[in-house]
């Protein structure tokens, strides 16, 4: 089965998250699920894919472009897709997925993860 997992990229977040996210990356190569996530190397996309790849498991990486030019791209993907922006990785991850999950993150993350936009600091969307 492929899994898109939707999760941060930031280093700064609880340690925790990363213990929980490495054994769902070896856990998922150990019963021959693939990997679809952003492709990124920091947060826990890096630890995602290095838990998946280092138990024998396959990634693929949907990779914008702004990633690619930044030099943020995961280095072991055993498939690149690129794509021109965020929205575009979101409908391609989906896209490549039987199911998908979404793990600590941002607003980033949730945006990913849901159909509908964040609230805003004042709970009114004006504009989406």
């Amino acid at each position: 089965m492929k899994i898109a997992v939707f999760c941060s990229a930031n280093k700064n977040i609880d340690p925790d998250f990363f213990t929980l996210t490495e054994e769902m990356g070896k856990w998922m190569a150990e019963n021959g699920h693939d990997l679809v996530f952003g492709g990124c190397n920091s947060g826990l996309m890096d630890c995602i894919g290095k838990a998946v790849n280092e138990n024998g498991g396959r990634t693929i990486g949907v990779v914008p472009t702004l990633v690619e030019r930044g030099g943020r791209t995961f280095p072991d993907l055993d498939i690149e897709i690129p794509c021109d922006n965020l929205s575009d990785r979101k409908d391609l991850m989906l896209a490549q997925s039987d199911i998908f999950v979404a793990l600590p993150g941002g607003v980033g993350t949730w945006m990913k993860s849901s159909p509908s936009p964040p609230p805003t600091p004042s709970d009114t969307i004006t504009k989406w």
